[in-house]
Order: structure tokens, then sequence, then C-alpha cells
């Protein structure tokens, strides 16, 4: 089906009402839902602890933030996989500016710090704060996510532990900046993409009215596939923005995708009816087509 056979605009419309399921309160995830709520008239936001709840509220027909890429981290494989297995699609992305911060308890200072909470990655990317702003023998304490990190400080009670996590987090929760800016990488170059994803049983996609695309490109096992792929983006007049490959079988691959559209919605249309129709690519699944992007 083309372009022109199937009403779309409004499908790349945020309801008004949205309602969207995200990680626990105060966590980056949450700094992405707040973005995204600020462009809709009647938003809520829904806390989980466990992204596997976010997951469930998009498989009963809510909205959810799922994190998709970190740009010191590289991609967060289980979601993409979901993407892939999963019928969901994408409605917008948010890229948050992921600035880590030291928060303690009022009045306690980095020198008698003897543990450290945060998630595993916030940990991991704050190694030369750790190794040379902290006292040595620290003991590094890997939690759900970055604002249960500050949580559990701020209930422990004890001036020598601290969290790494979102200055929202600790403002929100009381506990006092240590230090600003401790990520190996300064926020401008440690940036989180989120996707807002929904439930898509009818997979009507891509629309190519749309700015952004994304989808799953999973070529035969040729030589030169890849280069003729890019061919026939290129000619498109289409930017490939993100690509990334999933090994999904013995000496086979699959190709993560994210594009802006820079010519017309026809060229567009044309290219992904090109796809569809060229033996030497086994399956497209398209994810998503959006024009909200949101930054901090």
């Amino acid at each position: 089906m083309s372009a022109t056979e199937r009403p779309h605009q409004h499908v790349l419309e945020l309801p008004s009402d949205l309602g969207i399921h995200t990680l626990q309160q105060y966590s980056f995830s949450d700094e992405a839902a707040r973005m995204i709520s600020r462009d809709v008239s009647n938003p809520s936001i829904h806390y989980h602890d466990r992204i596997e709840g976010v997951w469930d509220a998009v498989s009963s027909g809510e909205y959810g933030i799922i994190p998709i890429e970190n740009s010191s981290g590289g991609v967060v494989w289980p979601h993409l996989d979901r993407l892939r297995s999963d019928t969901v699609r994408i409605l917008a992305e948010a890229n948050v500016k992921v600035r880590m911060c030291a928060g303690g308890l009022p009045g306690a200072t980095l020198d008698q710090v003897r543990d450290v909470y945060s998630h595993q990655k916030g940990l991991d990317q704050c190694r030369n704060f750790l190794r040379t702003r902290l006292q040595k023998g620290l003991e590094e304490h890997p939690v759900s996510n970055t604002a249960a990190a500050a949580e559990l400080v701020k209930a422990k009670g004890d001036p020598r532990a601290i969290a790494l996590a979102s200055r929202l987090a600790l403002n929100e929760l009381g506990l006092e900046e240590l230090a600003g800016e401790v990520a190996d990488l300064p926020s401008a170059q440690n940036i989180t993409q989120f996707l807002l994803i929904h439930a898509n049983p009818e997979n009507h996609l891509p629309f190519p009215e749309a700015l952004c695309h994304a989808a799953i490109i999973t070529p035969e096992n040729e030589r030169g596939v890849l280069r003729r792929i890019l061919s026939i983006i290129e000619n498109s007049r289409v930017d490939l923005t993100s690509l990334h490959s999933r090994s999904i079988d013995r000496k086979q691959y699959s190709f993560y995708a994210e594009m802006r559209r820079e010519g017309s919605p026809q060229e567009f249309d044309l290219m992904a009816q090109q796809f569809a129709a060229t033996p030497f690519i086994k399956d497209v699944k398209w994810l998503g087509s959006w024009n909200k992007s949101y930054e901090n």
C-alpha cells in the first residue's frame, strides 16, 4: 500500500491525554518522559521499579519510554531485540544529556566516602571520578537505576555513602550535590536516546510524511549486500543517522537503521517499496515514523 492510499498524518501526533510508563521517578527515563509530557495538554506519568513493567504496559496498549542507545555505552540490545520481536511502533524520541552528579546527606564530604551507589552503567561512566576524587578501598554497589541509588543513600542516613545520579534525583530527594558532572565524558557527549513506543497491531508503517524513521533490515548473506542497501537509501535522499548490526544466526545479520528523510515523502515511499521488492533483502520490519524529537 503506497503513501497516497492511506490516511496517516494524524498518527504522527501525540495524544492530548498521553500517559507514559517509565522507570522509577527521578531516573533519566523519567527526565525523558517529562520532556515529552510538556508537549501535550493532559499528560500523566506512571512509574515502575523494573523495565519489564514498562514493556508489560506497552503490551497491554499503553505508552512506554525505553532507552535504546547511549553515546558512550552503546546500544541497549535487550530493548532492540524486543523491538524486533514485539509488535510496537516508535512515536517520538528524547535525547537526554546524562549529567551524573555525586550526592550525599547534607554535611557529607567526599573525603569520608566509603560506599558508592548507582546503576552499573553509572559506575562504569564515572571511573575517573571514582579513581581520583575518592578514597581508596571504597565499595561499589550496583542498583537497578540511578534514582534508586539516591533513594538508598537517603534511607541509609550514612554520611559515608553517596549516589551517582541525576541532579533531579538529588534535588527531589533532599540530597546535597557534592560534585557535579562526574562522568568521564561531559554531558554534551554523554547522551542517551529514549524512544516513546506504543502497541502497533496493524503495523501500518512507514508513514512517509514523517521526518524520522527506524527499521530492522534483514538481507540475504551475499557479498556487498550492505553496500547495495546503503545505495538505495542514498539514492532516495535519506540521511542514515544510526546503523547497528546484530547476529541472528550463523553468518546471518540484521541491521537496525534510523534514518531522516531529506527528500519528498514520495521518494521515501518508493524506497520502502524497493526494500520490499528487492530479492537480496529477506525482510524489513518498520519500527516507527515520527516527527517529535526532544532534547534537554
